[in-house]
């Protein structure tokens, strides 16, 4: 798993799921009040629902247990819902982002590669800007756009922040 971010990051941490699928959860700041968000990105099984459902459950579980369900967070990744029923099942009134048409009928999303300075900003622009959103993905070029530094995941721990570098992980309040 893995996150493209345009605010810093103050910690990452990873767990994992029945089935070897793994579970990245980053803490980030933004706003101009460096406001905490928590992003939690996993891939679920593409195989066996029952299995898919265990991962759900076992995620749910997990940020409860971590406190992450009571803050401000967003829950993404490949959860594998084919089914229009399972996505609202798991989301029920929320419209989330457009996408481009997908390739199959199995598949969600189309990836796309997205640089973070062409988007709207999530706190100050309003979440349902389909327009402002295409527009900006459509005018990508991203063989000419340069990304930071990876920051490096601990594991079970929090990352020890560099507070020389700009780009490393800041410890979570």
């Amino acid at each position: 798993n893995a996150l493209l971010c345009r605010y810093p990051i103050r910690a990452v941490r990873r767990a994992f799921l029945t089935g070897d699928r793994g579970v990245l959860h980053v803490a980030i700041a933004v706003g101009r009040d460096g406001a905490r968000l928590e992003v939690v990105v996993t891939h679920l099984d593409h195989v066996a629902e029952a299995r898919r459902l265990t991962q759900v459950r076992e995620l749910r579980a997990w940020l409860e247990a971590e406190g992450i369900a009571a803050r401000p967070h967003v829950l993404t990744g490949d959860l594998n819902a084919l089914s229009a029923g399972n996505l609202r099942s798991n989301a029920e009134g929320d419209r989330g982002a457009p996408t481009e048409p997908a390739p199959s009928s199995t598949a969600a999303v189309q990836a796309q590669a997205m640089h973070s300075d062409r988007l709207p900003d999530p706190i100050s622009a309003p979440a349902n800007d389909p327009g402002g959103r295409s527009a900006a993905a459509s005018s990508l070029n991203p063989q000419s756009q340069s990304l930071r530094t990876p920051v490096p995941v601990s594991e079970p721990a929090l990352h020890t922040p560099n507070p020389a570098d700009p780009y490393t992980a800041r410890a979570v309040d």
